[in-house]
């Protein structure tokens, strides 16, 4: 009767024991299906995170065009110039001193002249040895690139120990300083016959004047050759890469 008694009472046990873990099972698994759903509703939808990356794209275009803009509009005024595209995309040889208004239209100066020269070609200072100029201190920001030309032979200055950096440059001393980065070389004189004011052409810059004609570096203008006309700093950056492409 004891054992008859303990039996069934072993046997409820299991009976509870077994009860209680499916109930405890059943709500482990309806509290793990809460947080389920809870996490899916606090997830993005597919739809958001789609609108959300092509809204970051967009940023990262919209960036990346700002950025090419900045890049390109290396100069404010010389949109629409014929120059325009040579000119950005030279950076001006350096002409302007790093200001943000070319002034492609404007007579360049001596000492902008020797800049963009020096800069278009990329030359060096090296080994060689520059002459200083009475008128151009060190402090002056194109000193540094007409050392560089004097100490490659292509300017000599006024011959009276001065440069004259801020007089405008004329087209016969351009183009002799053109000629000088061509390793002195020679040309036929007679190229000159077919201008009607050949004879303006003073007489040490005829032969570098001939040489940029030979060259196709230059032409004549309406009224003629003009040597003593002035170049502005447009024509500059152009007459520069020409040279920059016979080099």
């Amino acid at each position: 009767m004891k054992n008859t008694q303990k039996q069934a009472l072993g046997l409820a046990c299991v009976l509870l024991f077994s009860l209680t873990g499916q109930v405890f099972a059943a709500s482990e698994a309806k509290e793990a299906k809460k947080d389920a759903t809870k996490v899916e509703a606090q997830a993005p939808k597919k739809e958001e995170v789609k609108e959300d990356a092509k809204e970051e794209v967009k940023k990262d275009l919209k960036e990346d065009t700002k950025k090419e803009e900045a890049k390109e509009e290396v100069f404010k005024d010389i949109k629409g110039n014929w120059a325009e595209k040579l000119i950005a995309e030279s950076k001006g040889y350096g002409i302007a001193n790093e200001s943000k208004e070319f002034q492609p239209e404007k007579a360049i100066t001596r000492g902008e002249f020797a800049v963009g020269l020096v800069q278009g070609l990329n030359l060096g200072l090296g080994q060689r040895q520059s002459k200083d100029f009475k008128d151009v201190k060190d402090t002056d920001w194109y000193a540094a690139d007409i050392n560089i030309a004097t100490a490659h032979e292509i300017i000599f200055g006024r011959g009276d120990g001065n440069f004259d950096p801020n007089a405008t440059i004329t087209r016969q001393e351009a183009f002799s300083m053109l000629a000088r980065a061509l390793d002195k070389q020679k040309a036929d004189l007679a190229v000159l016959d077919q201008f009607k004011d050949n004879k303006e052409i003073d007489s040490w810059a005829k032969e570098a004047c001939a040489l940029m004609v030979e060259k196709k570096v230059v032409k004549g203008r309406p009224e003629g050759f003009a040597p003593k006309a002035e170049i502005s700093r447009a024509e500059a950056v152009q007459l520069i890469h020409q040279l920059a492409g016979l080099k």
